[in-house]
């Protein structure tokens, strides 16, 4: 059987806080809510675990406030687990939890290893530079200094967005689609292993969000990338993704194959999201 390329362990995150002394209650495995009714402290996570396996699509879904954001925080280094811990086979061979890293070593790994994908381009773009500056900035950041080389990459990953011709065009006056595309290809400017989309199609229109996608599938198959997907659309999870986690108030409700999820869910949070979805 493959290794896991990702591994996530009993993770959780509380805000705010300090627990009981005792335990929250929150934390009880029949505790319906997120927030301790004694101490106040809210869990974004209460114990999620997972695997990701290399070169799939794997998804996160639920609905707002679910936890989805949280769980991308962790793997990106904008927050720390309060328990549990992730393991990338990238980094010494999976055996330390990703948290252990020190500051250089989570800068290199974000340069390299990990793509991030937001649902604002703007959190991720230079709004007044050109669609190849994005990308040639990302490329500067890892170390590369080789303006020609640098170019030549950028128009290519950008020409895998269908966006080759937009290559000095100021990022401001692209439109939606194109700018979430330049932030795709700003995402692979250093050919990371790991590609996280955080609702990478909210907001777009039906028909931008289709080629955005179609997109995505085409580039993850030849780059053969390991997505991890977050979403609390359906269907982006059902054209995009073969097995996917159900997040409810931060705890994993329901987890298999997003075939089986859709067709014949199990848990009545996961029945609920699919029918309205419908």
């Amino acid at each position: 059987m493959a290794t896991p390329l990702i591994r996530a362990e009993g993770l959780s995150l509380r805000h705010g806080r300090a627990p009981c002394a005792d335990g929250c209650r929150a934390l009880d495995d029949r505790a319906d809510t997120a927030v301790c009714p004694r101490c106040g402290a809210v869990w974004a996570l209460r114990d999620v675990s997972f695997d990701v396996y290399p070169g799939e699509i794997f998804g996160i879904v639920g609905e707002s406030g679910a936890g989805k954001t949280s769980l991308i925080d962790i793997l990106d280094f904008r927050a720390e687990p309060t328990a549990g811990a992730v393991y990338y086979g990238g980094w010494h061979d999976g055996q330390r939890p990703l948290h252990e890293a020190s500051d250089e070593e989570r800068r290199d790994l974000r340069n390299h290893a990990l793509g991030l994908v937001y649902q604002n381009p703007r959190r991720a773009l230079m709004m007044g530079m050109s669609a190849g500056g994005n990308v040639i900035e990302r490329m500067l950041a890892a170390g590369e200094r080789h303006i020609g080389q640098m170019r030549a990459r950028a128009h290519g990953h950008l020409d895998h967005m269908e966006l080759g011709d937009r290559m000095d065009v100021v990022t401001e006056t692209l439109s939606a689609g194109m700018r979430q595309r330049v932030q795709i290809a700003r995402a692979l400017a250093n050919r990371p292993q790991v590609l996280l989309l955080d609702e990478p199609t909210t907001g777009l229109d039906l028909s931008v969000q289709a080629r955005t996608l179609d997109l995505i599938r085409k580039v993850q198959r030849e780059l053969g990338l390991t997505v991890i997907l977050v979403t609390h659309d359906w269907g982006v999870l059902r054209l995009l993704a073969r097995r996917a986690i159900v997040l409810k108030a931060g705890r994993v409700v329901e987890s298999g194959m997003v075939a089986q999820l859709m067709e014949d869910p199990q848990a009545p949070y996961t029945q609920l999201l699919v029918s309205s979805a419908l």
